[in-house]
């Protein structure tokens, strides 16, 4: 597509039709303050060109002039909000550091956090202690700027930038790309021929530090991007449940299809035989690995903490309400500080199960191998490895030895580095798509997504999320809660798992029954994928049928998804497992049939 700027507008053609349109910018009113930081016409109408450039190349067509009047509004958002990042950070930096000499208790802002918490703050840890005010503003206002602020002005931008132009966030780094890498080549093992499934139908997410990045940036590593690999994902600056939501959305959009054929009077009877084929997910998974860096343990605050109430209400007895997740699964009602508390002989059971499931094998299937290459940091040598397993497993963990270790924040709290999440790195995937689709890719089919929920919680409960949501996501997939077979409920903190499972009845033998984000870590962006394939592998390898996957969001939500396992690829995995040749399957089918099939294994 050219382009080239006129006065009023662009004109925009396609050299297989010659034509050429002429848009017109609608009018935008920027306020007078966004004009004194600098914000201009030329500056939205440049942002506008750019993205409509990326999405008529995707359509393969000219953008009509009631698209351009929305991207414009979009862009003039976007622009306006990234202008306040800069002026609002050093604001925001002037006053933490006026608190900090002057001992002023600023309501959203609590200088002990940093003074106490260097795992929170570690590069601004030794200033503060210093009494380097001034330093410490620049510090702070850089951090305030390109963190907090980045989430609303360039994450945002990013956010509307790549979700209408479907840009692949594997593109945006050359780590994820080689781990798409990886787990193409996988899923084309498996498929008769070697056939690469159709990447440009699955959905996928990025954690937020991958679209924290300056949008020339996204732009230029897109453009280099190989064909098979644009358009493939659905990005976002959402993060600890980005996985899961990315399947919510690509059902969304399955049936939004549905709906535009029959809208437009075509004939929906192809979409709906599809969809009545059930959604499945072929290969979830395998994923990478999680690698375990150091965890940090150290602090002296005691944090403060709701008052009574019920916790059936926005209110939870004992939870804290400091906002920093830690400090506030420290004051739950799980954790009461005593080493000898139910969480820690949960800690130790997660320890256990994944040590045990990793000496057996069970993670095998369910992990992509990823041979990379760095630089010795010592010798200065290249060194090649390859990572197949979760380096952060670790055997012989009980209760007692957990017992030992120092708090991590309140001196007489008990959340530590051995009962919560370990900070890793690490990345999954997940192939949702139609049953069909599956079969003529030759994939093996998993299992099937039947219902997804998201309820919010309040933010300074966030640790709650997995309560609530468990029963919506259950009830809209119309089953109780001793239908499932399996729960994976995210260990971010042991005593968030461990409480949402005993408020909701949930027996422990259920829960994680491999282990959880305790032993073998939680990177951002990849649990939510990595949960679904856990658990579907899981479910297959056990013949169970049903299983949730939940997770707390932070900032307050929480989300939960209910799966069913293939019992026909349940059944012929067992077969070829043990050696066995002759299966049946039967269910109940409702209204009073049921349904049986015999089955012979090659």
């Amino acid at each position: 597509m050219a382009s080239r700027n006129t006065d009023s507008g662009w004109d925009d053609s396609t050299s297989s039709e010659g034509t050429a349109t002429k848009y017109q910018f609608p009018e935008i009113a920027i306020p007078l303050w966004a004009t004194l930081l600098g914000v201009t016409e030329s500056q939205i109408q440049t942002s506008t060109k750019r993205v409509a450039g990326s999405i008529s190349q995707k359509l393969s067509r000219p953008i009509t002039q009631e698209e351009v009047a929305s991207l414009t509004t979009i862009s003039a958002r976007d622009v306006v909000i990234h202008s306040l990042k800069l002026p609002i950070g050093l604001t925001m930096a002037a006053v933490i550091a006026y608190n900090g000499r002057a001992k002023f208790r600023f309501p959203f802002w609590q200088p002990q956090w940093v003074k106490t918490s260097p795992h929170v703050f570690p590069s601004l840890h030794q200033q503060v202690l210093k009494g380097q005010a001034a330093h410490y503003a620049w510090h702070m206002s850089r951090f305030v700027a390109y963190y907090f602020f980045c989430d609303l002005a360039v994450g945002s931008f990013l956010h509307s930038y790549a979700n209408i132009s479907n840009f692949a966030a594997m593109t945006m780094d050359p780590q994820l790309k080689a781990l798409a890498d990886a787990l193409r080549r996988q899923r084309a093992g498996e498929a008769p021929g070697g056939q690469t499934p159709d990447w440009g139908r699955y959905a996928s997410r990025a954690s937020k530090t991958e679209l924290i990045r300056a949008k020339d940036e996204l732009e230029a590593a897109c453009a280099k991007a190989e064909e098979s690999l644009r358009n493939s994902a659905n990005t976002s600056q959402e993060h600890l449940e980005s996985g899961l939501n990315a399947i919510r959305e690509a059902k969304t959009e399955q049936l939004r299809r549905l709906d535009e054929a029959i809208a437009a009077k075509e004939d929906p009877q192809q979409y709906v035989d599809q969809e009545k084929e059930y959604d499945t997910l072929a290969g979830s998974g395998p994923g990478t690995p999680a690698t375990s860096q150091s965890t940090y343990s150290t602090g002296s605050t005691k944090p403060t903490t709701w008052g009574s109430g019920s916790t059936e209400t926005t209110q939870s007895p004992g939870w804290g309400n400091s906002g920093v997740e830690g400090i506030d699964d420290d004051a739950s009602p799980v954790a009461p500080g005593a080493r000898g508390s139910p969480q820690g002989t949960f800690s130790g059971s997660a320890w256990d199960r994944a040590a045990k499931a990793q000496a057996e094998g069970l993670f095998d299937a369910e992990i992509a191998p990823l041979t990379v290459s760095f630089e010795d940091p010592k010798s200065g040598e290249t060194r090649t490895i390859t990572v197949d397993k979760d380096d952060g497993i670790r055997a012989g963990v009980t209760a007692e030895s957990l017992g030992k270790i120092r708090a991590a924040f309140a001196k007489d709290g008990s959340i530590h580095a051995g009962n919560a999440s370990q900070v890793s790195d690490g990345a999954a995937a997940v192939l949702f798509m139609r049953r069909s689709t599956a079969e003529r890719l030759g994939q093996t089919i998993l299992g099937k997504y039947v219902a997804g929920a998201i309820v919010g919680v309040p933010p300074l409960l966030m640790g709650q999320g997995p309560y609530k949501a468990i029963p919506r996501a259950n009830e809209l997939a119309g089953i109780a809660a001793e239908d499932v077979d399996i729960y994976e409920i995210n260990e971010a903190f042991a005593s968030q798992c461990l409480w949402s499972a005993e408020k909701l009845g949930i027996p422990l033998d259920k829960v994680n029954p491999k282990g959880g984000a305790i032993a073998f870590g939680h990177p951002l962006g990849c649990t939510g994928a990595r949960q679904i394939s856990t658990l579907l592998y899981e479910l297959k390898r056990t013949g169970k049928k049903i299983g949730n996957t939940s997770m707390c969001i932070g900032t307050g939500m929480g989300m939960s998804a209910v799966w069913v396992a293939e019992q026909i690829s349940t059944l012929l995995y067992e077969l070829k497992r043990t050696g066995k040749k002759i299966g049946n399957t039967s269910m109940c089918i409702g209204t009073g049939m049921g349904m049986s099939a015999v089955w012979v294994a090659e």
